[in-house]
């Protein structure tokens, strides 16, 4: 009788608000945006966001202090959004990802296997139905402590209409990410 944590087994409700998750983990090696940076970047690329109630809190990994001092920063964030229709999850999670490749903030990264995997600053996979959202703090043992201080409301408003503030890419901007996406892949084939 248990169900498995998969697109077969879970949906997102049609017609019903509720929140969604953007997760931003920064590429290996990069110094990661502050959290006023990726706030700008979001609402630049989605202007009616700015309107919704928004709340930022930095990854369960952030902040791991020994004493006075900081073994590990900033690292990934989560901001969250109340949307009018959790159904259109999937769909802005696409856009969003394409029009930040549009923004100058796409890539691909190589895996273990060989394989090119399209990359941006949110991960794609936190928009589908059967993603968990790892918030809670790490676990650590003395000396070391966590220390992620509390959410932060970032807008005020209401429920965003994911359909109106993002609507899907025009047929020139679907062709514009497809050539970058190709320019990439190119750039990447010595590696």
């Amino acid at each position: 009788g248990a169900l498995a944590r998969t697109k077969e087994d879970f949906t997102f409700p049609t017609n019903q608000s509720g929140v969604l998750t953007v997760d931003y983990d920064p590429p290996a090696g990069t110094t990661p945006l502050d959290r006023n940076q990726l706030w700008n970047l979001l609402a630049a690329t989605v202007p009616g966001i700015t309107s919704a109630g928004v709340i930022w809190w930095c990854s369960g990994s952030s902040f791991i202090y020994q004493g006075k001092t900081e073994i590990q920063g900033l690292r990934g964030q989560r901001i969250y959004i109340l949307v009018q229709d959790l159904a259109d999850t999937v769909r802005f999670g696409d856009v969003l990802f394409k029009r930040l490749w549009l923004a100058g903030q796409g890539r691909f990264e190589i895996s273990n296997a060989g394989s090119l995997l399209s990359r941006s600053i949110v991960d794609l996979a936190m928009f589908q139905v059967a993603r968990l959202d790892f918030c809670g703090g790490a676990v650590v043992e003395a000396p070391l402590e966590q220390r992620r201080g509390l959410p932060v409301v970032l807008s005020n408003g209401g429920w965003l209409d994911t359909r109106a503030a993002l609507p899907d890419l025009t047929a020139p901007e679907q062709a514009a990410y497809e050539d970058l996406a190709e320019a990439a892949k190119l750039k990447m084939a010595p590696e």
